[in-house]
């Protein structure tokens, strides 16, 4: 059952190696493929669906983070993950490795989904000022943009439709939360944003929201 999971996954399995380390083409002789398969292996001896929702988000982050170990481990050139700087766009994450004092790996994982994240919302004309100047203040209007954004996220077709075509469902979510429609329009850059977060497994950035809903910044 085992090998015949991995077999079905093979062409995710690739997908994250080739999005992680930036390597496009026939990667199956790469030390980074094996260490891909090595990563959902582990991912399925140590899924916990009690902790995690998705499986193949958590299977994602195992592999990313194998991957770092390896590029640390080694050495090598790591030009083909980007650690770089954000230019002022960093702030709020820097801020954040220091409080919580992330490990190195971890911390690695962390700007790798900042760049992910980021390269995402570019597609959406979104950028990280846009999230700081539109966040609101009020915690419950927070915790209402999120639970939009998980509603999204959590229904395939929905959150199909958002990345394919750059759509949220208007009349659903004005359905569902009781809410008008200048409501989702006032906050469709926050709630798209939380949706990518949540919908492709960006645990790290998750934690994130959610100290923010509990007090932080």
């Amino acid at each position: 059952l085992r090998n015949n999971l991995i077999i079905e996954n093979v062409e995710y399995i690739k997908g994250v190696v080739c999005n992680t380390t930036k390597k496009f083409g026939n990667i199956e002789s790469t030390d980074e493929y094996s260490i891909g398969l090595q990563g959902f292996n582990e991912a399925i001896d140590c899924y916990n669906p009690k902790k995690n929702d998705n499986f193949y988000n958590f299977s994602s982050m195992i592999i990313k983070r194998r991957l770092i170990n390896y590029y640390n481990s080694t050495n090598r050139q790591k030009n083909v993950i980007l650690f770089s700087d954000l230019e002022g766009d960093n702030t709020e994450g820097t801020d954040y490795i220091e409080e919580k004092n992330i490990n190195k790996d971890d911390e690695d994982i962390f700007r790798l989904e900042l760049e992910e994240f980021k390269e995402k919302l570019l597609e959406f004309n979104i950028t990280l000022k846009n999230l700081v100047e539109l966040s609101p203040k009020r915690k419950d209007a927070k915790h209402l943009c999120t639970k939009m954004a998980m509603f999204v996220a959590k229904n395939e077709l929905f959150f199909s439709n958002l990345e394919r075509k750059k759509t949220l469902p208007y009349n659903e979510l004005i359905r569902h939360f009781g809410i008008n429609k200048k409501t989702v329009e006032r906050n469709r850059k926050l709630i798209i944003a939380t949706a990518i977060i949540y919908g492709n497994g960006f645990q790290m950035l998750r934690d994130f929201i959610k100290d923010d809903l509990s007090g932080g910044q």
